[in-house]
């Protein structure tokens, strides 16, 4: 599953470019040698030194993002909605006024490169039954058959959705449900999950008064858990 902290910031997304693409150890892209060793820092990316043939890199050079317009977290969050949500190219060509070409390129040498985890939807009587509900989306649809092949925890925030888990005893959370975990797990600060959480209410996405309420006692709790010596 791919990590949705990555789209906080440009140090976060570059930390996860970082880790998938020298997962084998640093490489030089010219020379292939490993014999690199550190060399400072270009924006937020970590700059190398090949001591082969002395080339100078980032790690984003050579890569589908390098020379990119767009921010690396913008370039993620974009691949992300692709496959989660089955956004059409041509709708996120509109959004962020990019050419079709480069959106489908980008996206499909970023799964071939390994920076996601896709898994495809085994078609199971379950799957059918969802497909079959006319006020069910696609996205949902599999969403949800994929949570129950992999016993795992479907994301969704719309009502009906859930309900339609619930029936078919499925767990579900919403997306404030994985925020929250980010930061439990210490991925990201309390004050960075709160700044997300109030731009998603801002940018519209519902939330219950009591629902909020509770977010922010929580991630509260955590300030004060941490501040504590």
């Amino acid at each position: 599953m791919f990590p949705i902290s990555r789209f906080v910031s440009e140090s976060a997304a570059a930390d996860l470019l970082q880790q998938v693409r020298w997962r084998d150890g640093v490489e030089c892209p010219r020379c292939r040698s490993d014999l690199t060793v550190g060399n400072g820092s270009y924006r937020v990316y970590q700059r190398y030194l090949c001591k082969n043939c002395g080339r100078t890199f980032n790690d984003k050079t050579d890569t589908i993002f390098a020379h990119s317009k767009m921010k690396l977290k913008e370039w993620y969050f974009t691949i992300y909605i692709f496959l989660r949500f089955n956004t059409s190219l041509r709708q996120i060509e509109a959004e962020l006024d990019l050419s079709y070409r480069t959106v489908r390129r980008r996206v499909e040498r970023s799964i071939d490169a390994g920076h996601f985890d896709v898994r495809a939807v085994e078609t199971t009587p379950l799957l059918s039954r969802l497909r079959s509900n006319d006020d069910l989306s696609d996205a949902d649809a599999a969403v949800l058959a994929c949570a129950d092949s992999h016993d795992g925890v479907a994301v969704m925030d719309e009502t009906y959705g859930r309900d339609v888990a619930a029936v078919e005893g499925i767990t579900t959370r919403g997306t404030a449900y994985l925020v929250l975990k980010l930061a439990t797990a210490g991925a990201i600060g309390t004050d960075e999950a709160r700044t997300v959480i109030d731009d998603m209410v801002d940018a519209g996405w519902y939330c219950a008064p009591g629902v909020y309420t509770r977010i922010v006692r929580k991630l509260d709790d955590l300030a004060d858990d941490a501040d504590e010596p």
